[in-house]
């Protein structure tokens, strides 16, 4: 069967100076759907993200006229997803079409953004994931996608954005791609070069050009160091309008963040969240069950966020030493600390504070393989090449496992890999390898003061050591 075209007309709507409701007119051609099937679905929640109101209900015609539908809302195979399916009550006859529209979602009055999914109205314009205002195809393969813009009803300049382009945009791939990738219209202001860019629509508090300076020099030093096989790459910045807000999530060659008026923000307190997000294109083990991988996907984008700044020559030991305090500080300082990975995963979207110990977990884990690698093999290897071994199987179609994972490091180390794999996953405390970091800095342990709790328990504190010059970072 040849791959279906699945083409998508976005047509924004603007009132005073943002953009307040936009039409979604979709094509599918080449295939049909039988009785009984789902023509297309939208993610209904994705976490604790919505979809946006659907203002004007999905209807769905092709060739001999409308298709009446039933709609289906179920959780989704993928944990703290739910969907909503429209089924079809006939056989489809040739090109498929449906259309609605959907307004940007309103906040909660305190609203801590995360993760930043959601479909956002500010001054200028809008953006978010397609996870939440677009409806795809029910189908498991690839489709020849095409993304077109109608901004008869914007502004004069105004320009529509995509994480994979411009404009028109032409694309081979995955329906989840098209969902899990961001989408930005309006009076785009941009920093370009090439198939790098970095969009925003109202006047942030730093130095934004800046940014996109130090970004670009970051993403090509990490897409050289992973052998990255594409050059695009796009970021997305929101004004959020609450004071307790900001940070940024990763989709597909692509993130996006957020800012607020009342927080400090300078260039050099966001080089860690960019370098963190950017890094989270590459290493991946798909996390089902949630808390199965995410020790090594978010422990990975943590542990080349400090280490690749520096070896690009954009941070020094001084600001390690600052990165290792902060993933400390939400790893060693949590209540939730000897949680099993996987109590963690069922509790991530009901306590916050679970959400973060396996960023910290999986950093001082993935520090500690790394010098045991480096030891045991004379530095001729390092937890870089289990990473790299890892990611060259998802590029050959297979997903990688935790069992890839443990094979490679037990190839370099021996059965200590299972022992120590084993204890992480379990929740046993990590005690940092004073040889992390290529010896730059002593450890010692102290006893700490949990935040929530107040309970004393083991700690460490670090500081720079003197006697390593250049550390074999």
């Amino acid at each position: 069967m040849s791959m279906p075209k699945f083409r998508v007309a976005i047509k924004p709507f603007w009132e005073i100076d943002r953009v307040t409701h936009m039409d979604i007119e979709a094509t599918l051609e080449g295939i049909d759907i039988d009785e009984g099937e789902a023509v297309c679905f939208i993610n209904e929640k994705t976490v604790n993200i919505p979809f946006c109101p659907i203002t004007k209900e999905l209807v769905v015609n092709d060739d001999q006229g409308e298709v009446l539908t039933t709609q289906n809302k179920k959780s989704g195979e993928r944990s703290f997803v739910e969907t909503r399916d429209w089924i079809v009550h006939r056989k489809t006859k040739g090109d498929i079409r449906y259309c609605y529209r959907v307004i940007p979602r309103q906040l909660p009055k305190d609203y801590t953004s995360s993760p930043y999914f959601d479909f956002r109205s500010e001054k200028g314009g809008v953006n978010g994931a397609g996870l939440t205002f677009l409806a795809v195809p029910k189908v498991e393969h690839m489709v020849d996608f095409e993304l077109n813009w109608d901004l008869s009803q914007m502004p004069k300049g105004s320009q529509g954005v995509w994480s994979f382009g411009k404009g028109q945009v032409k694309k081979e791939c995955q329906p989840s791609t098209i969902q899990f990738s961001y989408y930005a219209v309006g009076l785009v202001r941009s920093v370009e070069e090439g198939d790098f860019g970095l969009y925003w629509f109202s006047d942030p508090p730093f130095d934004v050009k800046k940014v996109a300076r130090r970004t670009q020099t970051l993403f090509n030093y990490m897409s050289k160091f992973f052998k990255d096989r594409e050059g695009t790459y796009r970021i997305f910045v929101r004004r959020d309008p609450f004071e307790k807000s900001g940070g940024g999530t990763a989709a597909a060659r692509s993130f996006m963040f957020g800012y607020s008026h009342a927080t400090e923000t300078t260039v050099e307190s966001m080089q860690n969240l960019l370098a963190h997000e950017m890094a989270h294109n590459w290493p991946n083990i798909p996390d089902e069950p949630p808390g199965y991988a995410t020790w090594y996907n978010e422990g990975t984008a943590e542990y080349y966020s400090v280490v690749l700044p520096y070896r690009a020559g954009v941070s020094t030991v001084e600001d390690i030493l600052k990165q290792i305090e902060k993933r400390a500080e939400k790893y060693y300082f949590n209540s939730m600390r000897s949680l099993s990975n996987k109590e963690l995963g069922k509790l991530y979207w009901e306590d916050r504070r679970t959400q973060v110990v396996p960023y910290g977990r999986g950093f001082f884990y993935l520090a500690n393989v790394d010098a045991q690698i480096k030891k045991a093999t004379g530095n001729q290897k390092s937890l870089d090449d289990v990473v790299l071994f890892i990611l060259d199987i998802a590029r050959k179609g297979t997903k990688p496992t935790v069992d890839n994972w443990l094979e490679q490091v037990k190839s370099f180390i021996g059965e200590q890999a299972i022992i120590d794999y084993e204890n992480m996953i379990s929740g046993q405390l990590i005690v940092p390898d004073p040889s992390a970091f290529g010896g730059a800095f002593k450890v010692t342990q102290k006893e700490i003061e949990l935040e929530d709790t107040k309970k004393k328990v083991e700690g460490f504190v670090w500081e720079i050591n003197a006697d390593v010059k250049t550390p074999i970072v």
